[in-house]
């Protein structure tokens, strides 16, 4: 607080060179309004007048408007809400407001549907403009019973709810990594990793010295993220560059390290990179979350469509699905053979064979065992391609979404004459009724396709 006061009052100082009006105010001996309370209150002021004025006309402008909402614990403990509003202007440019962040008691369905309806108030919004709504898939914000989605759906039918893209992505790609063991475990030991190196400046100094004499042309160590499963790719990929690196960094650092428990977790780092689960999982992993990432920067696009980011989910999902065939295997088991010959990594070996006990038995066939290590590890490749598309696919599959497709659909496919454009035409008008004059939609899709 007083370093704060401080700078505004440097502030003033500087603008009084300009203007010595102010100059002579701050020297007055009281009734000068520089106290932090005033200070606070004055900031409030300019922001309601840019929230109510500026922002709130443009929306009334544009007629209609989303509701995008997060809610979040700040480092002190403290539940806060965080509402924006997105509308498209009359020369159909994608605008996205920041209006505020709330602190609340709570953060039930209830509480947050108030935030909202209370904002909406303060700034002469009405809740019957409202067209969409933007949410994560918690249970308080879209739960079928009681979540704020419902909440407001149950005022305004057409404030459509969809499952934020990017936190869609992020928990099929959550779901995948969970599902396969080989991959859990190695991103597990891949998080320490991350801790032993970027988490001690010395460690971080000597796997640079290390690159530069060893590998200068790799890229740097990339931090791997504990909260985003979609900005993974770069820190895999950095690893299995510098394997050979990391594992000279375990030699070196564990001769000079005095710690007791560090230099434990040092051994447990050395012990998982030699071994082949590790770098087949780190590398399962890489290949998948490499498209995963592409689809997540690609999302981010604010002027991205609905019926676009759908599309782009099928690419990906298309895109792996080429993955699951033999012969995208054998060159992912042929990339793997290779890096054997440069890192110090065990060979792959078959567990022991082990019979299933006699209540698990189903049928009377011979029970089978992978011939190789290749077959074992086969398995788990499209046990992982399997679940990343069946995850990607049902996360991207809402109701959401296929309605907003439609609706962009019904436009384009009646300029092209399409004849199935009847049947979404009809499906939006009722969905969007009050919104769209059918004799004036017809009318105007007729010019435009002369025109076109």
């Amino acid at each position: 607080m007083v370093a704060d006061f401080c700078n505004f009052m440097q502030l003033l100082k500087l603008h009084g060179q300009a203007d010595p009006t102010i100059l002579s105010w701050i020297e007055k001996k009281s009734d000068k309004y520089t106290s932090p309370p005033i200070q606070n209150e004055i900031i409030q002021i300019m922001a309601l007048g840019i929230l109510t004025r500026k922002v709130a006309h443009s929306v009334l402008e544009d007629a209609f408007f989303t509701i995008m909402v997060d809610e979040t614990t700040d480092v002190s403990n403290r539940e806060q809400v965080v509402l924006v509003l997105r509308h498209v202007d009359s020369e159909l440019n994608v605008q996205e407001n920041f209006i505020g962040l709330y602190v609340v008691p709570s953060i039930d369905a209830q509480t947050i549907t108030n935030v909202i309806k209370d904002t909406l108030l303060r700034m002469i919004l009405q809740l019957s403009k409202c067209r969409g709504q933007c949410y994560d898939g918690a249970s308080n914000m879209s739960g079928t019973k009681r979540g704020v989605a419902t909440n407001i759906t149950a005022e305004e039918p057409r404030a459509i709810y969809t499952h934020c893209y990017g936190y869609a992505l992020n928990l099929a790609v959550g779901d995948t990594i969970r599902g396969s063991k080989v991959m859990r475990d190695s991103l597990d030991a891949l998080h320490e990793i991350s801790k032993l190196v970027k988490f001690s400046p010395k460690r971080d100094g000597q796997f640079e010295e290390l690159r530069m004499e060893m590998s200068p042309d790799t890229p740097r160590f990339r931090v791997l993220c504990p909260t985003r499963w979609t900005v993974r790719a770069e820190c895999l990929k950095s690893v299995l560059d510098n394997y050979s690196v990391l594992q000279k960094l375990w030699d070196t650092t564990y001769e000079t390290t005095r710690d007791t428990e560090t230099r434990a977790r040092i051994v447990g780092a050395k012990s998982q990179m030699v071994a082949f689960d590790f770098l087949y999982g780190v590398t399962l992993g890489y290949e998948l979350l490499k498209h995963s990432d592409n689809l997540s920067k690609a999302l981010q696009y604010k002027d991205m469509s609905a019926s676009e980011g759908h599309d782009l989910a099928h690419v990906t999902v298309s895109t792996l699905s080429k993955l699951r065939t033999d012969d995208a295997y054998h060159q992912f088991w042929g990339s793997i053979d290779t890096k054997l010959d440069n890192v110090d990594v065990n060979e792959p070996t078959l567990p022991q064979g082990c019979k299933l006990p006699k209540r698990y038995e189903t049928g009377d066939a011979d029970y089978e065992y992978p011939n190789s290590p290749k077959d074992l590890y086969r398995q788990q490749y499209f046990e992982a391609l399997d679940m990343a598309i069946n995850c990607i696919q049902d996360r991207f599959d809402q109701p959401g979404f296929r309605l907003y497709t439609r609706l962009q659909d019904s436009l384009l496919k009646s300029v092209v004459e399409d004849p199935t454009a009847a049947d979404d035409i009809q499906h939006v008008m009722e969905v969007y009724k009050g919104d769209i004059n059918e004799v004036a939609f017809g009318t105007q899709v007729d010019s435009l396709r002369t025109l076109l």
